[in-house]
């Protein structure tokens, strides 16, 4: 194997491991905001839900 080659297939190692670490990062990323989005939903859910305790609680 000859230096250019050595150094083609280092490259297109270099590369393919650039983009794992992309996709992974990518991926964490739509996760991440999706986690965040299910708990401020489910945090608004659960103020809703005191909101509506304590509506009855005073009514009684």
């Amino acid at each position: 194997m000859t230096g250019f080659m050595v150094r083609c297939k280092a490259k297109d190692i270099g590369e393919a491991i650039t983009n794992h670490f992309k996709n992974n990062l990518n991926n964490y990323l739509e996760v991440n905001a999706t986690l965040n989005n299910e708990s401020i939903r489910l945090s608004q859910e659960l103020d809703n839900l005191i909101v509506r305790e304590q509506r009855k609680k005073v009514t009684y």
